[in-house]
């Protein structure tokens, strides 16, 4: 997408362009950015999604305002992708906890800000997590090593989606169970969070099952709604069931 030729055109020096020669994966080169900022404050943003133009001064007075919080993140609109149209809205708990990372996706990359100082303390990003749940894994981290979160509660940027890109549903999924395991094994990890197991997994086994039938993978969705069953039966019962309702919704 000629990202060097683009970049050159701003003469501003505060921008710096960085380039792995061979390509490391998604983690690998949010840390290598990182690393090779200055700032105390840690802006993250998709190559395709997009911030309001208040985003950093909102975070950077919030942060200032709460010195012990140590990740904030913001609702946000969803685009289709190719134009500008606001598909909708996601609004995040004001405030949340390992539970609430454990059992989904709160929010995303794009809305989220970290303190350099809570990124150094985790490790960053796990570079060996190339097929996704990156975010995961540093949210949990985060959140085990006593970070706390809270929501500026402004929708402060765009999450552009991406209907006619297949995801890769199978190899995401594996990379979500691979990191909710080692954060339940994690001797930090509470007990009452360690019993979460199937219910996490089995909001796992939904929400790809849902996506792999959207993207006509038939065979593959119905093998993980079975498996969500297998971890909950009673997901099926009731009027409306929990898998009725999420289908709904």
């Amino acid at each position: 997408d000629h990202t060097e030729e683009v970049v050159r055109q701003y003469s501003d020096p505060r921008i710096v362009y960085v380039k792995h020669e061979q390509n490391q994966g998604l983690p690998a080169t949010r840390n290598t950015g990182i690393r090779a900022s200055t700032g105390e404050t840690l802006f993250l943003l998709d190559c395709d999604d997009m911030f309001h133009r208040e985003k950093l001064q909102r975070h950077v007075q919030f942060l200032t305002r709460h010195p012990e919080v140590g990740c904030t993140y913001n609702p946000r609109f969803e685009l289709y992708y190719g134009g500008n149209a606001i598909n909708g809205l996601v609004r995040p708990p004001v405030r949340l906890e390992l539970r609430d990372l454990v059992l989904g996706f709160p929010f995303s990359p794009s809305d989220m800000v970290i303190r350099r100082e809570w990124y150094d303390k985790v490790g960053g990003f796990d570079g060996s997590l190339r097929n996704y749940s990156e975010d995961l894994d540093i949210n949990c981290k985060l959140a085990l090593a006593g970070c706390q979160f809270a929501s500026v509660n402004k929708t402060l940027n765009y999450r552009r989606l991406h209907s006619a890109r297949p995801l890769r549903i199978a190899a995401r999924l594996e990379a979500a169970l691979q990191v909710l395991e080692r954060i339940l094994n994690d001797p930090r990890c509470p007990d009452d969070i360690r019993a979460l197991r199937d219910h996490a997994y089995r909001l796992n086994y939904i929400v790809w099952g849902d996506l792999a039938l959207l993207q006509n993978e038939v065979e593959l969705g119905h093998d993980y709604l079975r498996k969500a069953l297998a971890h909950e039966p009673s997901i099926i019962t009731g009027r409306p069931s929990e898998m009725a309702s999420y289908f709904a919704w």
